[in-house]
């Protein structure tokens, strides 16, 4: 009991973090979507008809979750995901633990851990710190089987919830975003493959798990009517987002994404790690291999969108942290503890000047005063119970306000995406959606383009100009509004 005390504490330090800084935090772009979603299903829209995004279902549910929790600033998206990710920690550590792992090793492994996430997560509310816990668990698993096949086979019961736990977690992790489980296929092939025992028994719990917790969200929709609907956006929308890119996008998202990775700190030990192993011949080659795999396939589907975006490597960090607790055990089981100790030393020097605190000082800081206060000047506007409608990308100041918009395109990339097989219908829809509503108000945000510019490029292939997109949108509202006032970055128009 003592030593659990000791690995639920262990599990803490991250989600003691996320809960300071998340005080003070701004809502970055892709957040306020989410959280607006949230904010729809309070408001009656459990099937988000009335609201458009590109992920899963899932992804809104825990963020509904998350804002009934009361607290300011939205703290309960940090304490939800918080809870979730130290909860898959002492998962790890236990298992380490298991492993006979001393309390001193695993403690080095938990502040590669805490330092590890600390640095890469920029945001709290994004699919890639959702689907984290879920990674965490899937590739302990392998650890486990990996460092102890025997122990691991010990057992059905144990096999039964093994594959309960990796099927729950790929199915769990495909709601919020596909790309971020393949990964955990890839490791639940590869502990099917090691297996010499209950191989039957393993593929049936995984797949009878995944399939319910798939089924749940299918039928639901089907029963209501929204199963199309899900799959429009869900499915055909993100194909149409991987396939429409140009062989030279492709290309620099991923220069982009190799760039940004190599800057994680993770990767960095990894390579130090690997490095001495391979020298001192201690490598064990099949299970590194393995791991290796897994980290191989994590970094390759998120680049299938094209974009090297650096919000997108939380979603590889899991398995490269596995990989580094195995090599770690081969330097103590080889007693290189004092090297494993300085290359650990090494890595927190390099990880705390990626943090980059200036950074969190003027982005955190000043970024969440902008948004309080773009948020005060949309209340005293007085639109509560106002028809309103909000252009532009992203909707913090309605989601801090608790403000809706008429249009379920509450933000502008479905309806100008030129790789979109639907987009042609999607803007006629929002154009429709508006001129009927009229409403009294439109907010526009000025980073969209303003609605006289006739030509206007955003420097991104994917997108098309928004003027040619909505042609008959921008000029009706020029027509039927005019410019009350600017403040930050809304830009009021108001029905004449």
């Amino acid at each position: 009991m003592k030593n659990r005390y000791k690995l639920a504490i262990l599990s803490t330090p991250y989600l003691i973090f996320i809960l300071v800084a998340g005080f003070r935090r701004p809502i970055s772009d892709d957040e306020s979507i989410f959280i607006y979603g949230a904010q729809q299903i309070s408001r009656g829209d459990y099937f988000l008809d009335g609201s458009w995004d590109h992920k899963g279902p899932l992804l809104y549910w825990l963020n509904f979750i998350a804002i009934k929790i009361p607290l300011p600033n939205f703290l309960g998206i940090a304490v939800l995901q918080g809870l979730m990710i130290s909860g898959a920690l002492f998962f790890l550590y236990s298992k380490l633990a298991t492993l006979n792992f001393s309390f001193r090793a695993i403690t080095i492994a938990s502040i590669v851990v805490d330092v590890t996430l600390i640095s890469v997560i920029l945001n709290l509310d994004t699919t890639e710190g959702w689907s984290l816990p879920f990674q965490i668990v899937s590739y302990s698993i392998l650890l486990t089987q990996l460092l102890d096949s025997k122990r691991f086979e010990r057992s059905q019961i144990f096999i039964s919830l093994s594959g309960v736990m990796l099927g729950s977690s790929f199915a769990l992790v495909a709601l919020l975003r596909v790309n971020n489980g393949f990964g955990i296929l890839l490791a639940s092939f590869l502990i099917f493959l090691n297996l010499r025992a209950f191989k039957k028994l393993f593929i049936f719990t995984w797949a009878a798990s995944a399939t319910l917790i798939l089924a749940i969200p299918l039928v639901t929709y089907f029963a209501s009517g929204n199963l199309f609907s899900l799959i429009s956006r869900y499915v055909s929308y993100n194909s149409d987002y991987s396939s429409g890119m140009s062989f030279s996008r492709r290309l620099f998202g991923l220069n982009y994404f190799i760039f940004n990775y190599i800057k994680s700190p993770i990767f960095i030990l990894v390579i130090i790690l690997l490095c001495y192993v391979i020298y001192a011949r201690k490598m064990v080659a099949v299970p590194v291999f393995q791991i290796l795999s897994v980290v191989g396939v994590d970094f390759f589907a998120q680049t299938l969108s094209g974009r090297g975006n650096r919000q997108y490597i939380p979603a590889t960090v899991a398995s490269l942290i596995i990989l580094s607790i195995y090599l770690l055990r081969i330097l103590i089981s080889s007693k290189l503890t004092q090297f494993g100790l300085i290359a650990y030393s090494i890595f927190a020097a390099y990880s705390i000047s990626t943090l980059s605190l200036d950074n969190f000082e003027a982005s955190w800081h000043a970024g969440y005063k902008d948004q309080i206060a773009a948020a005060q000047f949309v209340n005293d506007l007085g639109v509560k119970g106002e028809t309103i409608y909000y252009y532009g990308p992203s909707p913090q100041s309605l989601v801090r306000s608790e403000t809706k918009s008429i249009s379920k395109f509450i933000y502008l990339a479905p309806v100008i995406s030129s790789f979109s097989r639907e987009q042609v219908q999607l803007a006629a829809e929002l154009t429709r959606q508006v001129v009927n509503e009229s409403p009294k108000y439109i907010l526009r945000d000025t980073n969209s383009c303003p609605f006289e510019t006739l030509v206007c490029y955003e420097g991104n292939e994917q997108y098309m100009s928004e003027a040619k997109a909505l042609p008959v949108l921008r000029e009706w509202i020029i027509k039927s509004y005019e410019r009350k006032e600017v403040k930050g970055t809304l830009e009021v128009w108001i029905r004449k």
